[in-house]
């Protein structure tokens, strides 16, 4: 009890309670960040005769169907957390997760979800983007709690010298170097994560003073097909059907350095029709060599598909020797087939597994997805002599 001016008044008692997949232990930090979040997208389907299902796919017919309601929940990229306090209200979310609600149309092949009022007259300069601010208050988040890891690492190796330097016979020291050994490992992740994510603050810094601005125009035109692409010798072996709302805009794989003049023709499939299944094939090339995209090379008019699953191809040309490929899209909530794998999956060939995101569509992808490789629904054939035809996938294209 603490009196002040003669009266006294209690200190109330706050618990914070922050939920992470990665959590700090006796034992010491663990890894530097949590797993990335993911979200899901279901369907409510009201069909004629009253009934309410909730599907993982849209309906494939109109007929007997009343209306589709499209659903989707997603996290934060980092996770939000719970305060309770004594004091009411007892308690309050900070930073949750978000569930979006769109009412589909039927197109006369697929549900859909209704384009975006355009306005009439748009506006003579360019508006920031507000993503660019919801993104730089996110990656200041997630940076504040990655320095307060870096405290509790060096803490942890600091323990673990000390239990080295009292260390007596053999087994004693050896366990306490292997202690040390993971310790430290674990403080160079937390800090080679800091630089991806200061860097990344950097370039969203950099866009919302200057605004984002694409260095190339949309190039090339999309062709719609029949079935997947089989003659190619980049990326998914079989394709996955698996969907999550991922907590980025831009995804790019980098594919074997290579010299001289070059087609490349990608291919990939949209888990949904119109406008939440649409994006931007985009192409960067490593000119400084680090082993990161740093210059977008190409990129696509806007790739819409006519039915659920349908796969869409692109093609560019570069002498670029490090290209990356990949696609970007504006939706939020877009569901994005995706699947976590091992860094040596056997359903992902020709091409390096990790991938290269950005949290807004226009940035370049410069930060390393954090929690394992994943593939998706890709495909690339190159083409090294690109005076020939580059339209090598041997499928029907549908006319546009």
């Amino acid at each position: 009890m603490k009196r002040t001016h003669g009266k006294s008044r209690f200190v109330y008692a706050v618990l914070l309670t922050i939920t992470l997949s990665s959590p700090v232990t006796s034992a010491g930090p663990k890894r530097p960040m949590p797993a990335e979040q993911a979200g899901i997208v279901y369907y409510q389907v009201t069909f004629a005769n009253g009934k309410v299902r909730d599907l993982n796919e849209p309906p494939k017919v109109k007929k007997a169907v009343r209306r589709v309601v499209r659903i989707s929940r997603f996290e934060p990229e980092i996770k939000g957390y719970n305060v309770l306090s004594t004091r009411h209200p007892a308690g309050k979310s900070v930073r949750p997760g978000r569930t979006v609600k769109h009412e589909l149309i039927w197109n006369g092949k697929a549900w859909v979800g209704p384009e975006r009022n355009r306005p009439r007259h748009p506006p003579t300069k360019p508006a920031r983007d507000k993503a660019i601010g919801r993104a730089i208050r996110k990656t200041k988040a997630i940076l504040a709690i990655l320095r307060e890891r870096l405290k509790q690492h060096d803490h942890a190796v600091a323990q673990a010298e000390k239990k080295l330097a009292d260390a007596k016979g053999d087994d004693a020291k050896s366990s306490a170097k292997a202690g040390l050994k993971k310790a430290r490992q674990s403080r160079q992740e937390t800090l080679d994560t800091i630089k991806q994510y200061t860097r990344q603050l950097g370039a969203l810094t950099d866009a919302d003073k200057h605004g984002l601005r694409p260095r190339s125009r949309d190039s090339g035109h999309i062709s719609h097909l029949r079935q997947p692409p089989k003659k190619y010798k980049h990326g998914i072996v079989h394709p996955i059907s698996q969907r999550a709302v991922l907590p980025h805009q831009v995804q790019v794989w980098k594919l074997d350095s290579l010299k001289g003049k070059r087609t490349y023709t990608a291919s990939m499939a949209h888990p949904e029709a119109g406008r939440f299944g649409a994006f931007h094939y985009v192409a960067y090339a490593d000119t400084d060599k680090d082993g990161r995209p740093d210059k977008l090379i190409a990129r696509s008019p806007l790739a819409t598909a006519q039915t659920p699953g349908q796969w869409t191809q692109w093609t560019f040309t570069t002498s670029e020797p490090v290209v990356f490929v990949g696609n970007s899209w504006s939706e939020e909530s877009a569901g994005v087939y995706c699947v976590q794998t091992p860094a040596t999956e056997s359903n992902w060939r020709g091409m390096n597994a990790e991938v290269f995101v950005s949290p807004v569509i226009g940035m370049t992808p410069g930060r390393k997805w954090t929690w394992r490789p994943y593939l998706t629904n890709l495909r690339i054939y190159v083409n090294q002599n690109p005076d020939a035809d580059p339209s090598t996938s041997g499928v029907k294209i549908i006319a546009n």
